[in-house]
């Protein structure tokens, strides 16, 4: 429902207004040959590479109207907010003990939890405007969305196929956007201060050595994502 409601309001007139100033910007970069994309994202731009890779692609199937150019976007935030309210369901489930995840009149805590929160994703005034944007805002924010919902699976389960999940989604966050790693700031405030020990449904809870409450798992792959992006981070440190 929530992914439902951000694909009728976010496409709604989504080719109506012109494109804007970094829009166009957009337009020029990916009608450029691969080749000279590099050689452009080698001087300038290049923390949005990926999206401008990913876009001439797109562009040579869809086209270039303002719709086509702001498609992916829309895509990218209907994917965000099913995730979103994956993440609220996911959380509040760990919240609540096993037996209490449903009151006296039999409502689901965790389905409501995860419907309202996708439905504030969803109608939030700047998600709408970033799915309308041909620029990679949308697509980051899905990344983002992911890694954290991967965060409340690998956390309580331990298993490196979550934790590889994660480290990978957040390697994604950060091809499409460097400041999309601060998300690693935000997840380690949520280790710190939070302790799903106990709460895994009978599952291995907690699985792996830890740092107090920062699993080591976690640390690996945060390392190994921000290792992978590090020749991008040099780049994009030197240009404006």
């Amino acid at each position: 429902v929530p992914a439902a409601v951000s694909f009728v309001l976010g496409g709604y007139q989504i080719g109506g207004a012109s494109l804007w100033r970094d829009e166009a910007y957009t337009k020029d970069a990916i009608a450029r040959p691969f080749g000279q994309i590099f050689v452009l994202l080698g001087h300038q731009d290049a923390v949005h590479g990926a999206y401008y890779l990913l876009m001439h692609v797109v562009a040579a199937v869809l086209g270039t109207s303002a719709a086509a150019l702001r498609f992916p976007s829309l895509c990218a935030m209907v994917i965000a907010t099913g995730f979103v309210a994956a993440t609220g369901r996911r959380a509040a489930a760990l919240a609540l003990a096993p037996d209490t995840g449903r009151n006296g009149r039999g409502l689901d805590v965790p389905a409501l939890t995860g419907l309202l929160s996708g439905l504030l994703f969803a109608t939030a005034p700047y998600m709408t405007y970033y799915a309308q944007m041909a620029r990679s805002y949308a697509i980051e924010t899905m990344f983002a969305v992911i890694a954290s919902y991967l965060l409340l699976r690998a956390w309580p389960d331990g298993r490196w196929r979550w934790w590889l999940g994660y480290g990978a989604a957040v390697a994604l966050t950060g091809l499409f956007n460097i400041f999309g790693l601060l998300i690693l700031a935000a997840h380690t405030v949520t280790l710190l201060l939070t302790d799903v020990r106990g709460r895994a449904g009978g599952r291995r809870p907690g699985a792996g050595r830890r740092i107090g409450r920062i699993p080591l798992r976690w640390l690996a792959v945060s390392a190994a994502a921000v290792l992978v992006l590090g020749p991008l981070l040099g780049l994009a440190s030197r240009q404006q």
